[in-house]
């Protein structure tokens, strides 16, 4: 544990000043390493040894007794695994240089763990990327701050999560995953919920869309998920006209949004009513 976390911090702290090549190294080495942290080793078991001789029939049967697979553990669980990266980005000084090699290292690492992985645990990766990027508020102070964090972790789920390490299956998944944990909670209509900032409703809305464009489809599961996004739910444009789907009632416009939410629901609805024009038949 102590051996990883001083290796990956030497890698993190070597990016500032290395050159191109220099840096691919460090970003390799770094994911690889970490990416280690996640095979299953066997725990060694320290028990006292007890007094007296014991008969090699009763030593048969404690042997057999023990299941090798309870003693076997990952030396990190994937949050700690991902807290070894995301702890740079609360250090006081973090140039936009180390940000953008830490994203590599992010993308080295889920390279380096493979699609099976990638896909069990998609709902722990985009949480952690949401919360330790876009809700950072030393990320997002600036604008140019914020549209840098919005494009790495955009990048991030696309091109090296979406495109890369999700099977069809793992689509739906991350489709249902981003609809039920980010997009549902759009608007908050009880007290004491809380909706998602705008940069997160954006690049949920942004997958969403590349997501489905990928599939080429729209499956039952993904109807499902996408019941509740334009039913009833209206989004409205700085200019004052809303944008709302063609297939249900106009209701009320909900309140002003940034452009870049607009855009991103306008980019989901071509996805959707391209992918399942039997359920927009207006569209068509």
């Amino acid at each position: 544990m102590i051996e990883v976390e001083t290796f990956t911090n030497l890698c993190i702290k070597s990016l500032d000043a290395s050159d191109r090549s220099t840096r691919r190294y460090l970003v390799s080495l770094a994911g690889s390493v970490l990416a280690s942290t996640q095979e299953e080793r066997e725990i060694p078991q320290n028990e006292p040894q007890k007094k007296g001789k014991v008969q090699s029939e009763d030593k048969d049967q404690i042997t057999s007794s023990i299941n090798p697979s309870e003693n076997r553990s990952c030396l990190l669980t994937p949050t700690e695994m991902f807290r070894q990266l995301s702890i740079h980005l609360n250090k006081a000084f973090v140039g936009r240089k180390v940000l953008v090699g830490l994203c590599e290292m992010y993308a080295s690492l889920l390279l380096s763990l493979g699609s099976e992985y990638v896909e069990k645990n998609y709902a722990i990766i985009v949480t952690h990327l949401i919360a330790e990027f876009i809700a950072n508020p030393r990320n997002t102070s600036a604008r140019q701050d914020r549209l840098l964090v919005r494009t790495l972790v955009g990048t991030l789920l696309r091109d090296w999560i979406g495109l890369r390490l999700l099977s069809e299956q793992g689509q739906i998944m991350a489709i249902q995953e981003l609809s039920g944990s980010h997009l549902k909670r759009w608007p908050a209509l009880m007290p004491g919920q809380s909706e998602p900032s705008a940069l997160t409703l954006t690049v949920a809305l942004i997958e969403v869309a590349g997501l489905l464009q990928q599939l080429g489809n729209s499956p039952p599961p993904v109807q499902v998920s996408f019941s509740h996004l334009y039913q009833g739910r209206d989004m409205k444009h700085r200019s004052g006209c809303p944008i709302r789907s063609p297939c249900h009632p106009p209701l009320p416009p909900q309140p002003h949004h940034p452009y870049q939410c607009c855009v991103g629901a306008a980019m989901l609805l071509l996805r959707y009513t391209t992918a399942a024009p039997q359920d927009h038949p207006h569209c068509s």
